[in-house]
C-alpha cells in the first residue's frame, strides 16, 4: 500500500502544448491541495483542449513528498527495480563492492519516463496544488530553452565587453581597500 502524500505542482495553461502532461485536479482535501483525477502524459493537441476545457494544469514536474513515500510509491509501479536496487545494497557490506554492483546494475536497468511509468496511474496517492499561469515554461530540451530566452528576450540583449566589467570591478575593488586601509587604526 502506498501512502498518500505525493504532492505535484500544477501550472494553469496559457495554451495548448502537447508536449507537457495535464493533471485535472478532483475534489478539494486539505491544506488547498486537491486530489488528482486524471493525471495524462503528452497528450495529442485535441486531447489537451479537453483537458484544459475540464480544468486541468500543466504538470511542472516539481513535486513533495517523503522519500519514503516516494520510494513507496515508485515500489509498487516498479517493484522488480527497486528489488533489484535493494538486493545490491544489501548484499555487499563494502563501499567498493556496493559500487560494482550498483555500477553493473544500472548497466542494465531499462530507461524509465517517470511521468508515464510512475505518476500516470498513481491518481489514487497523488495531490495537486495549482499556480497561476505565470510565463512557466518546461526547459527540458534545447529547442524549449530557445524559445523561452527568445520569449523572455535575452538572446536580443546585447553582451557587454569583458574589458568593461573588469574596469568597472577594478575601481569598485580599489575604493574599498582604499577605504578600509585608510580607516584601520593605526598600530
Amino acid at each position: 500500500m502506498v501512502p498518500v502524500g505525493v504532492t505535484l505542482v500544477g501550472i494553469e495553461p496559457d495554451s495548448v502544448d502537447p508536449d507537457l502532461g495535464y493533471i485535472v485536479p478532483g475534489e478539494r482535501v486539505d491544506n488547498g491541495s486537491r486530489r488528482v483525477a486524471q493525471f495524462v502524459e503528452k497528450p495529442s493537441a485535441s486531447a489537451a483542449r479537453d483537458l484544459i476545457a475540464l480544468g486541468a494544469v500543466w504538470n511542472s514536474f516539481i513535486f513533495m513528498a517523503h522519500g519514503k513515500t516516494l520510494l513507496a510509491l515508485i515500489r509498487s509501479r516498479l517493484p522488480d527495480i527497486v528489488g533489484d536496487m535493494t538486493t545490491a545494497l544489501a548484499r555487499h557490506s563494502r563501499e567498493e563492492q556496493r559500487k560494482r554492483a550498483l555500477d553493473a546494475l544500472y548497466e542494465r536497468l531499462p530507461v524509465v519516463d517517470f511521468s508515464r511509468a510512475i505518476v500516470q496511474g498513481a491518481e489514487s496517492v497523488l495531490r495537486v496544488r495549482t499556480a497561476p499561469a505565470c510565463g512557466w515554461a518546461d526547459l527540458g530540451t534545447p529547442q524549449r530553452v530557445a524559445q523561452t530566452l527568445q520569449r523572455l528576450r535575452f538572446a536580443r540583449v546585447p553582451r557587454p565587453r569583458v574589458s568593461a566589467l573588469l574596469s568597472h570591478v577594478l575601481v569598485d575593488l580599489s575604493m574599498k581597500v582604499e577605504r578600509s586601509v585608510n580607516s584601520a587604526p593605526a598600530v
